[in-house]
């Protein structure tokens, strides 16, 4: 996370990201980019089913 909540409040993280975890972020965000497409593609076509193919 980006940012820390303490008490309630928003506070900056203490240390900057290391490049370890700067690529695991990002090959995150992709791995969740892919998960979220497949996952739309899914109710789409569940959605098709439902309505009997047409």
């Amino acid at each position: 996370m980006v940012e820390e909540i303490s008490a309630g409040r928003r506070t900056p993280r203490e240390k900057p990201l290391s490049e370890e975890e700067r690529s695991e972020l990002e090959r995150l965000r992709k791995d969740n980019a892919k998960l979220e497409m497949q996952l739309s593609f899914a109710k789409k076509v569940s959605t098709w089913f439902a309505n009997g193919q047409q």
